[in-house]
């Protein structure tokens, strides 16, 4: 593998919508509560901190659940960028950060890719709880402090 011909591409904010499908889960099973919007939390990878200590049980539980990220919508362009990469030359491959407290993180994201991208791309998966460890050109990712 060319270091310098692979890019890594993040999941959640790049090719899957993390904030649209955890939205769409919590005023399924919280209707009464407040929203992420009007809580002002909308950045998907601090999903957790936008709501009140109160809540923080309902949002893991939400995060936890099997088929939370096997069932988010995939982002326009996401699928063609990555095929667009790879007929340039490019190594790219998927680079997401796990949640380690699910116990299903892990098979609903190559789930994920499997129905979305096709099986081929999860052989080009790269699972883990910090992607500063990961060697490549560069990270496309939605979060600027990304771990």
């Amino acid at each position: 593998m060319n270091i310098d011909k692979t890019i890594l591409v993040d999941m959640d904010g790049v090719l899957c919508d993390y904030a649209v499908g955890f939205d769409r889960r919590w005023e399924s099973a919280y209707p009464d509560r407040p929203s992420r919007a009007d809580l002002d939390g909308l950045h998907h990878y601090k999903v957790q901190d936008a709501f009140d200590s109160e809540w923080k049980k309902e949002v893991y539980a939400i995060l936890r659940g099997q088929y939370f990220f096997r069932d988010l919508p995939p982002i326009e362009g996401g699928a063609k960028a990555l095929k667009e990469m790879k007929k340039e030359g490019w190594e790219p491959f998927i680079c997401t950060a796990t949640l380690t407290s699910s116990p299903f993180c892990m098979s609903d994201n190559q789930e994920w890719v499997d129905r979305h991208l096709g099986y081929k791309w999860v052989s080009r998966m790269i699972l883990t709880s910090n992607k500063a460890l990961v060697r490549g050109r560069c990270l496309i990712d939605d979060n600027p402090k990304f771990d």
